[in-house]
């Protein structure tokens, strides 16, 4: 696992989590694209060796992924019900709640279910397709030559931009934003790119950490300021060039430990911003606690909103997610 990856995941929930609270525009999409991309890229890099030697067994692979998924869903969803019933809105358990409860929402081209519940769980749903079609992803590329896999990228690429292109604005956000096969092609490109981090040569870039650094800071600025400047963020192409700098520079800062990468690398750095995930999970429920309660006002009520947000994440990764993972891929083993 490469830890510089940890604190740099984290800013990025920090950004999902401003686009919530703060309504920070550029935090959502650019976030969104560049954590489908780093999903693959570490994905690769975990179990590629494994699935082509042979030794990958993918029902347990399955278990460990349904097991993470569904428990921070289920979690999440519980504690969703709960605030709403507290605050007195009506909850309807309909269609929407069994594709919300089975992770099948993005499926469904609606933003009533695809936004069901806690709205932020069609990440799950869509990254879900992409994580069980992995391991057949990567024993397709591997049987094909260089070549053929960089015609095949440059193919899905193309058709990518046609489908944007030709496709009608209205359905951009179901059918680019949320699509779990749209959001593949953002996957597909980290598996790339973790081929390309692996074939490169670092032994001349030892010297040049503080570039990697350079080219980390500017790679993040650059993601949150095209964030900003573009209208139409529900296509995620306009993201895909800064993210993947991002990625590569604090991977390879790794390799030559830069300035940076030792800050990132530390303890407690890394202790501080594990919850990530969890962090993105329940940001939306943090807020709708908090307008419940109404003390998210002004600046003091900001500074609440977000310590009560990383409380809360860190609670839940450590006490109940961690834990409950665990049993309930002892239970089904």
């Amino acid at each position: 696992m490469i830890k510089e990856l940890t604190p740099i995941r984290f800013a990025l929930c920090m950004m999902i989590f401003a686009h919530h609270a703060y309504s920070y525009a550029a935090g959502g999409a650019s976030a969104v694209a560049a954590f489908f991309i780093m999903s693959g890229f570490c994905m690769t890099l975990g179990y590629k060796e494994r699935i082509t030697s042979g030794v990958f067994n993918y029902i347990d692979y399955l278990k460990l992924r349904f097991a993470k998924f569904y428990t921070i869903h289920w979690v999440t969803l519980l504690a969703w019900i709960i605030i709403a019933f507290c605050s007195g809105e009506r909850v309807v358990f309909h269609r929407e709640f069994l594709t919300n409860l089975l992770l099948l929402q993005s499926w469904i081209p609606e933003r009533s279910f695809y936004f069901s519940y806690n709205a932020i769980a069609w990440y799950l749903s869509t990254a879900l397709f992409a994580y069980i079609c992995f391991p057949m992803i990567i024993t397709m590329l591997n049987k094909l030559q260089l070549k053929q896999r960089m015609g095949l990228l440059i193919v899905m690429l193309i058709g990518y931009g046609a489908v944007a292109c030709t496709m009608p604005r209205a359905d951009y956000h179901a059918m680019l934003y949320i699509s779990p096969v749209s959001r593949s092609v953002e996957f597909v490109i980290g598996i790339f790119l973790a081929e390309l981090f692996v074939r490169m040569k670092t032994e001349s870039i030892h010297k040049y950490g503080w570039l990697l650094d350079i080219g980390l800071i500017v790679s993040f600025v650059v993601l949150n300021v095209i964030g900003m400047c573009i209208s139409e963020r529900t296509i995620g192409a306009f993201f895909w060039l800064p993210a993947c700098a991002m990625i590569l520079c604090a991977s390879l800062s790794s390799k030559v430990q830069s300035p940076l990468s030792v800050l990132m690398r530390s303890a407690v750095v890394q202790k501080t911003t594990v919850c990530s995930f969890s962090m993105m999970m329940w940001s939306l429920l943090v807020v709708k606690y908090f307008n419940v309660v109404n003390v998210a006002n002004g600046l003091v009520g900001g500074v609440i909103l977000f310590f009560g947000a990383y409380a809360v994440a860190s609670i839940s990764y450590w006490l109940i997610e961690k834990k409950l993972t665990k049993w309930i891929i002892h239970i089904v083993q």
